[in-house]
């Protein structure tokens, strides 16, 4: 990862069973609660990584685990809230793509006469600039 200046880690499933042995409750553990287990894995590989690299750039740098070749596979169809923060594998056909757009919910605005910044301008859905300067 470090001599390709990647930032994701890739883990088959299947190699973790091998820690089954010390803590039979762990890939269950994993596969249930995900959403607890994510940050601490990812601040490990941080960690992890900082023995690799030079600290200027690690400070600037994010790792994560991706974790592949889970043994069930779900349709996309079936996705339920039940299966929010937990460990799973989907399959689909894309049909459709479209461009993410970023939405601004608050802005803050600076006067271009006078420089004075006025914050937490509330956003209709569209972008609003303040009609006058508050100033």
């Amino acid at each position: 990862m470090s001599q390709n200046e990647e930032k994701t880690m890739y883990i088959n499933f299947s190699h973790l069973s091998h820690f089954q042995h010390e803590d039979p409750q762990f890939i269950e553990n994993v596969v249930q609660f995900y959403y607890k287990y994510e940050p601490d894995m990812n601040r490990a590989l941080t960690r992890l990584m900082g023995l690799y690299i030079e600290q200027q750039r690690l400070q600037k740098s994010y790792f994560q685990i991706a974790i592949f070749n889970l043994p069930s596979l779900g349709k996309i169809r079936e996705l339920r809230s039940a299966g929010l923060g937990r460990l799973g594998s989907i399959y689909g056909t894309v049909t459709r793509t479209t461009d993410t757009k970023p939405e601004l919910i608050v802005g803050t605005f600076e006067c271009q006469e006078c420089h004075a910044v006025v914050r937490n301008v509330e956003q209709q859905f569209k972008y609003t600039e303040p009609v006058r300067c508050s100033n």
